[in-house]
């Protein structure tokens, strides 16, 4: 499937948001930042790391008359449908009473050292991900785009235009590299989890030169659960490497993205808004989005102020 070359970015009514686009800018937020807790989201069951770390540390400390002791218990049906997430530590605390073992509480400790630290050193690795989101849905055909990322027809949408084909010398080289860098959204109803065994074969330390960990991360940035994919999602995503070689800036998160091709303001946002807009974005088309009352249907609009702008572009007039 050919990837889209005319994207849509929707915005709240911001004043960052302003400057940004004003200054031909994009801005990446990291993979740990989004507000949806299941975007770019990687799972480690602390139920399976729990059980084959355990069963690790018990056969490495010669205590597997322990371990085969507590599997027989657990695989036992009637057991397993009361054994919770803490099944392990509930059980081993149990043995431990009973037998006074200290050895079994120091395994169990390192258990969850282990997993807390796994679980912290890839939280950290998501934040190597610059990710950047668009829509592939026409203005016109997106509803509920308006409603919820535009603030309720408050904010504004961008249309960007990156085909390097359309691009003078100067811009070519520059859309191809963010061409390259997009990606559709994969729509699904499984998440992203780690596989326990390839994961206890990597030192905690050392995950992020895991060519594994770092695949598993991309693949986290690229899907979302299958009931978004009315937006239609293509991301720009590069790891933080890639992020600074093409002249990302780390401690703001912007990128220079000079494609900008049209501004469709909301239908209830200020008239002091637009005309700041049709003061600073000059050789910018601006329209505005408007509703029907009768009908689910959108469509774009002009003032006097607007089509006076637009016209002026096609013309090729400078107020200067």
């Amino acid at each position: 499937m050919d990837k889209p070359t005319k994207l849509y970015k929707y915005y709240r009514n911001r004043s960052y948001v302003f400057n940004t686009i004003t200054n031909g800018k994009l801005y990446f937020s990291t993979a740990d930042k989004f507000n949806d807790p299941y975007d770019c989201y990687i799972g480690v069951s602390k139920r399976e790391f729990y059980k084959k770390y355990f069963a690790l540390l018990l056969k490495d400390n010669h205590l597997t008359d322990f371990y085969d002791d507590f599997m027989a218990n657990y695989y036992n049906n009637n057991i397993r449908k009361q054994l919770n997430f803490n099944a392990v530590e509930d059980y081993v605390m149990i043995n431990n009473q009973n037998n006074q073992n200290p050895i079994l509480k120091q395994l169990l400790d390192k258990v969850e050292k282990r997993y807390i630290c796994y679980v912290k050193n890839i939280y950290k690795l998501k934040r190597s991900l610059y990710v950047c989101c668009f829509s592939n849905t026409d203005i016109e055909s997106s509803i509920q785009m308006w409603a919820y990322y535009a603030n309720n027809y408050n904010g504004y949408c961008c249309t960007y235009n990156i085909n390097p084909k359309t691009q003078n010398l100067k811009k070519q080289q520059l859309a191809k590299m963010f061409y390259d860098h997009l990606y559709p959204i994969i729509y699904t109803d499984k998440l992203i989890n780690v596989d326990i065994d390839t994961l206890l074969k990597i030192a905690p330390k050392k995950l992020d030169s895991s060519d594994y960990i770092k695949n598993l991360i991309f693949l986290a940035g690229q899907s979302k659960y299958k009931k978004w994919e009315n937006e239609s999602e293509y991301r720009l995503i590069f790891n933080k490497q890639d992020f600074i070689a093409n002249g990302g800036d780390i401690s703001t998160g912007l990128m220079d993205f000079p494609f900008l091709t049209q501004l469709t303001l909301g239908r209830d946002i200020s008239k002091e808004k637009q005309r700041q807009f049709l003061e600073k974005l000059k050789n910018i088309e601006i329209n505005r989005i408007s509703y029907s009352y009768h009908e689910y249907k959108l469509s774009k609009d002009w003032d006097d102020e607007s089509v006076l702008h637009n016209l002026k572009i096609k013309l090729g007039i400078d107020d200067e």
